[in-house]
């Protein structure tokens, strides 16, 4: 057995939890913590002290997905072995529901300027719909520092195609949407909080 972040912890972040793990197996993203399931000892000593209850057990049930995030993340995330403040707005969030699926459904800057209507699912939805087609995952790759590059050189050559936007009738708000995007997507993928992989589908 371990035990696993949920989405209770997502833009509270409250470390009561890491200053008290003996084994220091908890990994900080930009908006919550996981739990690295190898490395948790199934103590339990960290499920009480967080004020919004998001440490369960790999036992209860709807823990899969939880499961998941933590084991993925923890492998990109960088490890935090002591407590740090909570973001200033943390209190905003400490009660609210379902923050998982209204982060889901909610519309972020890509979604509105760059892909309208786009959606990163997760390996568990890819997963369900393959089963549905009578297919399985064979093999997976993920490779979110080689993508970070890519966008890294996009941003670059965007830099040195200035001169030719205006001739394009392309103004100031489109370099500067896109200049944003670029950068802001390339730090996503260096930091982990985005991830691109290929999946190998074959027939189950």
């Amino acid at each position: 057995m371990t035990y696993l972040v949920n989405e209770k912890c997502i833009k509270c972040k409250l470390m009561d939890c890491v200053e008290v793990c003996p084994v220091d197996c908890f990994y900080e993203g930009k908006n919550m913590l996981v739990i690295k399931p190898d490395e948790c000892i199934d103590c339990g000593v960290c499920e009480p002290e967080c004020p919004v209850d998001a440490i369960v057990s790999d036992t209860e049930p709807g823990s899969e997905k939880w499961l998941e995030m933590n084991t993925k993340y923890s492998e990109i995330w960088p490890n935090i072995n002591e407590k740090k403040d909570p973001p200033k707005d943390h209190e905003k969030y400490k009660n609210e529901d379902d923050k998982f699926e209204k982060y889901r459904k909610g519309v972020d800057f890509i979604q509105m300027y760059i892909f309208p209507g786009g959606m990163l699912p997760t390996k568990n939805i890819l997963k369900t719909l393959a089963n549905r087609h009578y297919l399985k995952i064979q093999d997976e790759f993920y490779f979110s520092g080689d993508y970070a590059e890519t966008l890294k050189r996009w941003a670059d050559n965007f830099e040195k195609c200035n001169d030719k936007f205006d001739a394009l009738g392309l103004n100031d708000e489109f370099k500067r949407m896109w200049q944003f995007y670029l950068n802001y997507c390339r730090s996503g993928f260096e930091t982990g909080d985005i991830d691109v992989g290929q999946f190998v589908l074959a027939k189950r």
